[in-house]
């Protein structure tokens, strides 16, 4: 009966203390937070956009004059060399390709009157490509000649491609880098890319996760002894970023507090 009872009690025991060990564990893990520790690495800032594939050489006839058609000696889709016939005039005049590419349109057919000023046909050098980005003004002020750029499409997942701004300048209100690169033959013109021109990088950074700032400080474990230290940022890449006023030091670690 003696031995029964102490089991009773002890199993009445063990649920009494059950809160308590409940208690205790979300003291130590929750309340307190996990740890992590800061990591050595570059961090790369770097202004996000999308560009557009363009064509170095694009040529669309227009005639000067009202004109009619005598002949047409080319189709969309045709690819022609330099100095090749592409259309006839009733003034007996050649139109011929002032360089290399893809007929991309012919907008009119032979015996056709075409009016000045209206585009006749379009001619599209396809091998020679750069990427025009569309800024704000304040990615504008960010950006250089000579930045180096990572290009991606979504039609070509896991593949990057590196270029470089080779210049900015104005126009229509919005500021235009022209990135120069080499594309795959896959890029056309007119296809959309997805554009990361690194503005700024630092090798060998400290870095922290930005959820363990809480303004504008961390709480910092530095020999088993916590201490809440303000931290100073510089350039953020992701979900981690730097530190620049040396209160972190690779063997510390970075308590993750509740907001």
């Amino acid at each position: 009966m003696r031995e029964l009872l102490i089991k009773v009690n002890r199993k009445w025991l063990a649920l009494l203390l059950l809160p308590v060990a409940v208690v205790v564990v979300y003291f130590l893990f929750f309340r307190n937070g996990a740890t992590v520790k800061p990591k050595r690495g570059p961090v790369v800032v770097a202004v996000y956009s999308l560009g557009t594939v363009t064509a170095d050489n694009v040529f669309s006839f227009k005639a000067g004059l009202t004109a009619s058609i005598q002949d047409i000696y080319v189709r969309e889709g045709d690819a022609v060399g330099r100095g090749q016939k592409l259309l006839l005039l009733d003034s007996g005049a050649v139109v011929s390709a002032p360089f290399g590419g893809t007929i991309t349109k012919v907008a009119f057919q032979k015996g056709e009157i075409v009016m000045p000023g209206v585009p006749v046909l379009t001619l599209i050098d396809l091998k020679n490509r750069h990427i025009l980005v569309s800024l704000d003004q304040e990615s504008a002020l960010r950006v250089k000649p000579g930045q180096k750029v990572q290009i991606s499409f979504e039609t070509m997942r896991g593949q990057k491609f590196s270029g470089t701004v080779e210049r900015l300048y104005p126009q229509n209100g919005q500021f235009i880098a022209r990135i120069k690169s080499e594309l795959p033959a896959d890029a056309l013109p007119e296809m959309t890319a997805d554009v990361a021109i690194e503005t700024e990088r630092k090798e060998n950074s400290i870095l922290i996760p930005a959820e363990t700032i809480v303004e504008s400080h961390v709480m910092r474990v530095r020999n088993h002894v916590r201490q809440k230290v303000k931290v100073e940022t510089g350039a953020a890449d992701g979900e981690w970023i730097e530190i620049t006023n040396n209160v972190i030091e690779d063997n510390d670690e970075i308590l993750i507090q509740k907001k």
